[in-house]
């Protein structure tokens, strides 16, 4: 019963160096994987059996993750430099807004200008006719022997005219 006793524990002892010792390695592995985010950290199997099939499996596992964590940066990094461009687009595409909105209200301020204008070119023009077909009567009716009503008649006709040319370069 000693004996076997003795071989038991003997044999409980080797199990537990070829199975519980590999085990906390891993596990202190996976620990110092957590704690420091370095996932290029490895487990060398000692063997073919299943433990070394945990230790193969566990080190695929942290070369997907690392790859994982490669592509993510990398996608983060081109993230940022679309995003520094689009700014840049949108800060053009804005100023472009601006500057064709400016260019619109002067274009509708020289519209309304140029209506008012020729609004304000016919309404005086209107009664300049008038005036200068009166005096054309007038001085066909009277007699122009008179100097004073000569001077006074060329002066209303100089006048029209001087009007009519302001209203030329009004429009």
């Amino acid at each position: 019963l000693f004996v076997m006793t003795l071989f038991a524990f003997l044999i409980a002892n080797k199990l537990q160096q070829l199975i519980s010792v590999p085990i906390k390695k891993l596990a202190l592995i996976s620990l110092q994987v957590r704690d420091s985010a370095d996932y290029s950290q490895r487990v060398s199997p000692d063997s073919i059996d299943e433990i070394g099939q945990l230790y193969t499996s566990f080190n695929a596992l942290l070369e997907a993750i690392q790859t994982r964590e490669t592509e993510r940066d990398c996608a983060l990094k081109d993230l940022a430099i679309y995003s520094d461009q689009l700014e840049e687009l949108v800060e053009k595409r804005t100023d472009a807004l601006r500057q064709t909105q400016t260019e619109l209200i002067q274009k509708e301020r020289l519209a309304v200008l140029g209506q008012l204008t020729a609004t304000v070119a016919h309404e005086l023009r209107n009664p300049l006719g008038t005036i200068r077909l009166s005096i054309f009567n007038v001085s066909q009716q009277i007699n122009a022997d008179s100097p004073s009503v000569n001077r006074s008649i060329k002066r209303i006709e100089r006048n029209i005219q001087r009007c009519d040319q302001i209203i030329k370069e009004l429009l």
